[in-house]
């Protein structure tokens, strides 16, 4: 079986286990079906080892992150948050961003905390350049950690970049705090709107 048809099989078991999606096919198109069928990352060949390394990571933190929400037993555990979801209104990309679209047709787009819980002592934020294009499923950010290890992030649509959040870059703290809201990080023109929502998740769909 493929890589598809194995998160297929874990979904039909309702098995959580966390899948880092390896090949070496390096599309966009790839990448895309991938977070959308529920791997956690995507990872294309050739890469390094701190790729892998920092990948790997995460899934780890996120494994732990899902089997804490699954053994919680007292109420005050019930009522805790180990992650803050994206509202209901937006829409996500795998677990690592999200995008929503605002009243004049652009795209604003952030981190999903989900991500950022698993990533630990981020160091530096470095984001594409205004009036850069990026492509849905292709790295549109890189996040630099105290262990200098490298977590790239995968651009939720494609289109232009006409606005960047410099505030986060700034203070750090402002992203890790309120991502959803004043952490977010572009606003984007998009190339294809109706193609690239095809491929995100409603955040309403996480609603319990």
């Amino acid at each position: 079986i493929d890589g598809f048809q194995f998160l297929e099989i874990l979904k039909e078991k309702n098995i959580n286990t966390p899948v880092i999606m390896v090949t070496g096919y390096a599309t966009a198109g790839n990448a895309v079906k991938s977070l959308y069928a529920g791997a956690i990352d995507f990872l294309p060949k050739p890469f390094t080892a701190d790729e892998i390394l920092s990948t790997v990571r995460r899934g780890i933190r996120y494994n732990a992150i899902q089997n804490k929400i699954m053994n919680r037993s007292s109420n005050s555990d019930k009522d805790s948050l180990l992650y803050v979801p994206c509202p209901a209104t937006y829409y996500r990309f795998g677990y690592c961003c999200w995008a929503k679209t605002e009243q004049d047709g652009t795209i604003r787009t952030g981190l999903f905390d989900l991500f950022l819980q698993t990533i630990e002592n981020i160091e530096q934020i470095i984001p594409a350049k205004t009036d850069e294009t990026i492509i849905q499923g292709h790295s549109c950010l890189q996040i630099k950690t105290k262990d200098q290890l490298v977590h790239n992030v995968l651009a939720p649509v494609s289109g232009r970049i006409v606005k960047r959040n410099n505030s986060i870059l700034e203070n750090i703290d402002i992203i890790q705090k309120d991502p959803y809201f004043k952490g977010w990080i572009y606003l984007i023109i998009p190339s294809n709107r109706e193609f690239d929502m095809k491929n995100l998740i409603p955040c309403s769909s996480d609603r319990i």
